[in-house]
């Protein structure tokens, strides 16, 4: 007789750590093992970092510096998606739980509550770690061009291992908290980028008004310092094993103190009660000019009422623009040949700050769209007099009104800069180059505010998980700008005159540009003519 066929079995040392501590770690272990996402994360992974390494080996770095270029490219993108994806995956891990009223079921179990942390963080980090083992033998191809050495690989190695856990806990620690998981990514991503980049650029500020040594413990809770000190060449500085040792201590720190703290409160804020209270208060705040927009499309009034997505991002420039303006008043003090360091921080500053608001438009494009088909709202709308022009035209009102203060915010910084080089430069031949990089970063940005607009709001719909289609949202959109940037970094064309450097950026802004009318075009077409099918499409089996 045939033999009955047994059912798969995952036996290693893996799965066997989380199944003896957790029940729960051990159920979400074996389903996130199985899931087709898990092989594809890997498989796209390997795939990018053989495409970087490609880009980088054929670019104009002389060939004794190719193994730290090729090293140093990897590693960027390396660390970029160790520190994004953990907040991807866990910031709505268990908030949507706590949405969707499931999660207390858990706890008429004796389950405790680091049962329920140690499975999303088992869960979700199964994916990621697999992505970033699949990138281990790229990242060891520099060994045998030469130019690194063992140390420094595994410095490396345990920087991005220790940032994927750090980014892990980060989100569980604030998914624990809230119970709106729009909400949760939001916050993660603004404590990444306070531990990341905040944090530095106010020790950059100290540096060049006070220059105390006591507050290098401003730069230890980031990833990119202990990134860039595992490096020999900072490594082996006076002080730069000390600060590497450091940073790496408190990421784990921090990362236990994560774990402990969401282990702490999952079990005692589970309950949404006193949430939807204040989320109400919230909601009855009233945006300016919002009764000519209701009076305009009564749908406006659920969309636009919600003050969540802009006091992000108000608050994150409410931290941030004090500190760019101090940097600005250093400007002219510290006038001297070449760019001074505050002009730098200026222009550093309010880069990241496009970037970081674009991520917040984006994730509240998507997010928005995407709770309201899953909780079936944009269902019952269609059965009401509402179009689906309307209902879509609702949405991007709310996202224009919410946003537009950000907008006019970034908008004068960019004008700030403007007369910054006035002020440096001069009339100087190269002053028109910086004019064109300010005036088309103000072009870009209302650019890529029009058309996130519309492919956030296709992917956030024909997507199943929101933080997938940000990804993708954000790979359309913003992808080639920073895959620019990055060859710009590590491929170093050269540039003979002034001339081409202008005429490289102005290629830069018109692709920008087409991009962002290609992807509106498309993503309108589409969104419009398949709205009503996938506004009443469910995903029982996933994607």
């Amino acid at each position: 007789m045939k033999e009955e066929a047994q059912p798969r079995r995952i036996d290693s040392w893996f799965f066997l750590l989380p199944s003896a501590l957790s029940p729960v770690a051990a159920r979400e272990l074996v389903v996130a093992a199985r899931r087709p996402g898990t092989f594809r994360l890997r498989t796209y992974g390997a795939l990018i970092a053989v495409i970087v390494l490609w880009m980088v080996s054929r670019s104009n770095v002389p060939r004794g510096a190719l193994g730290q270029t090729v090293l140093s490219a990897l590693g960027v993108v390396t660390l970029g998606f160790c520190m994004l994806a953990g907040l991807l995956l866990t910031a709505s891990s268990i908030a949507a739980e706590k949405e969707g009223g499931t999660i207390g079921l858990l706890f008429l179990t004796d389950l405790k509550g680091y049962d329920i942390v140690l499975g999303k963080l088992v869960a979700n980090s199964v994916s990621t770690f697999f992505g970033l083992l699949a990138v281990f033998p790229v990242l060891g191809v520099p060994l045998l061009i030469g130019g690194v050495t063992g140390q420094e690989f595994w410095r490396l190695m345990l920087v991005f291992g220790t940032t994927l856990f750090f980014s892990l806990s980060l989100g569980l620690a604030v998914s624990a908290m809230t119970s709106d998981p729009k909400k949760a990514l939001g916050w993660a991503l603004m404590l990444m980028v306070v531990a990341a980049g905040l944090l530095p650029t106010l020790w950059w500020l100290q540096r060049i008004s006070l220059n105390a040594w006591w507050m290098s413990f401003l730069l230890w809770p980031s990833p990119a310092f202990a990134f860039r000190h595992g490096f020999d060449a900072w490594y082996g500085s006076r002080a730069g094993a000390a600060d590497f040792w450091h940073s790496v201590l408190t990421l784990w720190v921090l990362t236990v103190l994560c774990l402990g703290w969401a282990s702490f409160v999952t079990p005692r804020a589970w309950q949404a009660g006193e949430v939807k209270a204040r989320k109400a208060r919230r909601l009855r705040r009233k945006p300016p000019g919002w009764e000519k927009l209701e009076a305009q499309n009564p749908y406006c009034r659920v969309t636009i009422r919600d003050w969540a997505p802009s006091s992000l991002a108000n608050l994150l420039l409410a931290g941030a623009v004090p500190i760019w303006f101090l940097f600005f008043l250093f400007i002219s003090s510290a006038r001297r040949a070449g760019p001074p360091a505050p002009f730098l921080g200026c222009l550093f500053l309010a880069f990241a700050l496009h970037v970081i608001v674009k991520l917040l438009m984006i994730q509240e494009s998507v997010s928005r769209i995407n709770h309201d088909r899953d909780s079936g709202a944009l269902e019952l709308l269609l059965a009401t007099p509402l179009s689906v022009t309307s209902i879509i035209a609702a949405h991007r009102k709310a996202l224009r009104a919410h946003f537009r203060r950000a907008v006019m915010t970034l908008c004068l910084l960019n004008l700030g800069l403007f007369f910054a080089v006035g002020e440096l430069i001069g009339a100087h031949d190269g002053a028109w180059i910086f004019t064109e990089l300010f005036i088309g970063g103000v072009v870009a940005l209302q650019a890529d505010f029009e058309a996130l607009l519309w492919v956030g709001l296709w992917h956030g719909l024909s997507k199943r998980r929101s933080s997938h289609a940000m990804t993708l949202t954000a790979l359309q959109l913003l992808g080639p700008n920073w895959l620019f940037a990055f060859l710009l970094v590590f491929v170093q064309p050269s540039f003979r005159s002034d001339f081409g450097v202008g005429t490289m950026f102005a290629f830069w802004f018109a692709a920008g540009l087409v991009v962002d009318v290609i992807g509106a075009g498309t993503a309108g077409m589409t969104l419009t003519a398949h709205f009503r099918r996938l506004a009443a499409q469910r995903y029982d089996k996933g994607e």
